[in-house]
């Protein structure tokens, strides 16, 4: 299974994008995200599910300091 990509926006250091690239790995499915977002040690959880039609939906997670992780799952 190939690595979600994960894009730095501006304020994001690089180096927290890799990492959270690397902490995402094996991710590739939305049982495994939720799976992966309720062992964090950031105690996460899912804010929003948004559903854009009936095969797709945006996952949407807080991760501090006003950023949010944002997940396109089909």
């Amino acid at each position: 299974m190939g690595s979600l990509p994960v894009t730095a926006r501006p304020g994001v250091s690089p180096q927290a994008a890799e990492d959270l690239a690397s902490d995402l790995d094996g991710v590739g499915t939305l049982h495994q995200l939720l799976a992966w977002a309720s062992r964090s040690e950031r105690e996460l959880r899912v804010e929003e599910i948004v559903t854009q039609d009936e095969y797709t939906h945006d996952v949407i997670v807080p991760w501090g300091a006003g950023y949010w992780l944002v997940f396109d799952c089909t």
